[in-house]
């Protein structure tokens, strides 16, 4: 502290020795070497450092949406695998997906329009499970019917989906349709 004072007393001194004209040079010198060491050391860094937490910001809110949009993923997804073992386990012990649609088939009136049914097993798209499939060919079947019966199929709460469908005009004139569909679950 003695120090400090002794050097303002210094330059308290050379101050007084000089003219009006020298004291407002020096003044304006120290005036300038004061606001360009402010800004060189205060407010440019602080500037930076501004523009720098504004990208962060920046960066991290858009972490945030994709979280966001991934979280919203997941719940999906944890929905979908929810309700599809609530509908597993909704199944009778000894459910075929045959017999299942055997029995839907006389429940809306198209057994006897039935022509086949090829019951095969398959693996799924992603190869973790095995999946049970009926392709079945119905004739002259009535459109009305037809509709009711793959409703029935799709809101069945036993995870049953028709996979591929294709509905063709009745060749003769019998009346009705043709249909060839291909009927999938989740073999149990």
């Amino acid at each position: 502290m003695e120090r400090l004072r002794a050097w303002f007393q210094n330059v308290s001194g050379m101050m007084v020795g000089m003219n009006r004209r020298e004291r407002i040079f020096v003044f304006s010198a120290v005036v300038f070497i004061v606001v360009y060491a402010l800004l060189q050391f205060v407010v440019i860094p602080l500037s930076g450092e501004q523009a720098r937490l504004e990208q962060k910001l920046t960066g991290e809110k858009e972490e945030l949406r994709q979280m966001t949009s991934l979280r919203e993923e997941v719940s999906a997804s944890s929905n979908k695998m929810h309700n599809a073992m609530t509908g597993l386990s909704r199944r009778e012990a000894n459910f075929t997906l045959f017999s299942f649609l055997d029995r839907l088939a006389g429940d809306s009136g198209v057994k006897d329009n039935i022509t086949y049914m090829k019951p095969s097993m398959e693996e799924s798209e992603q190869g973790n499970q095995r999946l049970s499939l009926v392709e079945m060919k119905l004739e002259a079947v009535n459109l009305e019917n037809l509709v009711s019966y793959i409703y029935k199929i799709e809101t069945a709460q036993s995870m049953v989906f028709v996979k591929r469908l294709s509905i063709s005009r009745q060749e003769k004139d019998i009346g009705g349709v043709d249909a060839v569909m291909q009927v999938v679950t989740v073999a149990g």
